[in-house]
């Protein structure tokens, strides 16, 4: 979604900040990272976690929010 701050970063050729922004953007605009929405299908039981690891370009971060969906589901 080109919103201002998107537009802004890159016209400041600060495109890695994108991320962050698509992170936070995801409420208010629609936006989400290819992790959330990998997260978003495993807590829908439509993939599994090791499928959603195997999709990730940053398995990392998708481990942790899956072990926090995880933890939230056990509450």
């Amino acid at each position: 979604m080109p919103t201002t701050a998107v537009r802004g970063l890159i016209r400041e050729d600060k495109i890695r900040q994108i991320y962050s922004i698509m992170q936070t953007g995801q409420a208010k605009h629609g936006m989400q990272t290819m992790n959330q929405a990998l997260v978003d299908l495993y807590r829908r039981r439509l993939i599994s976690a090791s499928a959603a690891l195997g999709y990730s370009s940053m398995p990392d971060e998708l481990r942790q929010m899956i072990q926090r969906t995880d933890a939230r589901l056990r509450e």
